[in-house]
């Protein structure tokens, strides 16, 4: 008997673990390892160019000129991936999410310094820079609470890709487009009877259907929050935290 964890109106159920990929964590160990893991550098890199965007507004909001966001981000994560990035990273001291957020804070600061130091000519860093910017807590803290908004954007974004894909290969398309739009609305589809006669069913299965793609959403979501964290009992309050995020973000 499956047991469910209701968030809002989603239920994830503790059987999912069999969905779950190998958590990121698993694969940075394995690289750390120095295994020649293709499809662990691979999954690091899927992972990287998912969260790509997230980072990219991060460091924009934190004062990384707009002309260079996009160059800066670029240069974080093919040092992050190619330098030992990961090497550093430990699943004991925060979840991917705090720790790839502090490393790209931390890569803006010394690529400013890198840019203050040229610009005197090269050689050693001085003590105190002036052109180096200092990040305002207030201002910092809005980037933050930025960069969750966009990660869980993105982290929802793959589960519902997930889900569409699951209907397409069911020849059912149609009936996720259809329905789609009530997956995260509180009340569910805004126009029932109107789904209903596009579809050709009776409301109680259009109902049925949001229902199914509930669950099967909230199974994706939690599946890919997992990927991101140690384990399962750590994914339900990541998942609890990033729903909640989005409901505050509407």
């Amino acid at each position: 008997m499956r047991r469910f964890v209701y968030l809002g109106k989603m239920a994830v159920t503790e059987k999912a673990p069999a969905l779950f990929p190998a958590t990121a964590w698993t694969l940075v160990r394995r690289v750390q390892g120095g295994e020649a893991v293709p499809t662990a550098e691979e999954a690091l890199d899927s992972l990287c160019k998912t969260y790509w965007e997230p980072v990219r507004r991060y460091l924009r909001a934190l004062g990384c000129r707009e002309e260079e966001t996009a160059d800066v981000t670029q240069e974080f994560f093919a040092s992050f991936l190619r330098n030992g990035g990961f090497g550093r990273a430990s699943p004991d001291l925060s979840k991917l999410r705090t720790f790839i957020k502090h490393a790209a804070g931390n890569f803006l600061v010394n690529h400013w310094r890198n840019q203050s130091t040229q610009r005197r000519g090269g050689g050693a860093l001085a003590e105190n820079i002036d052109e180096v910017p200092e990040i305002a807590e207030t201002e910092r803290s809005l980037a933050e609470q930025a960069y969750d908004r966009e990660w869980a954007q993105a982290v929802l974004g793959r589960a519902l890709s997930k889900v569409a894909e699951s209907y397409a290969k069911r020849g059912r398309s149609e009936v996720f487009e259809a329905i789609k739009g009530g997956l995260l609305r509180p009340g569910g589809i805004a126009d029932t009877p109107a789904v209903a006669e596009q579809l050709g069913i009776p409301e109680a299965q259009v109902r049925l259907a949001v229902h199914r793609a509930r669950q099967r959403l909230a199974e994706m979501l939690k599946a890919e929050v997992s990927a991101t964290v140690e384990n399962v009992a750590e994914a339900d309050e990541e998942v609890r935290y990033l729903i909640g995020v989005i409901a505050h973000s509407q």
